[in-house]
């Protein structure tokens, strides 16, 4: 089993596009769970909306 903890995703340079598609495929994997941080930019939360999100800021 893995878990993978990624942070800053808006702090990445390259094509967000990359990123998205990586975790997309990383969430079909068995046995890997995935936990992401990012400010709520449009980009994520469009591509990721259907996933389950916990809002900080709302707390």
């Amino acid at each position: 089993r893995f878990a993978i903890f990624i942070d800053g995703l808006d702090k990445f340079d390259g094509d967000h596009s990359d990123v998205i598609n990586l975790v997309l495929w990383l969430r079909t994997q068995p046995n890997v769970k995935i936990c992401l941080a990012s400010r709520p930019w449009n980009v994520f939360s469009d591509a990721l909306k259907s996933r389950i999100s916990l809002c900080l800021e709302r707390l």
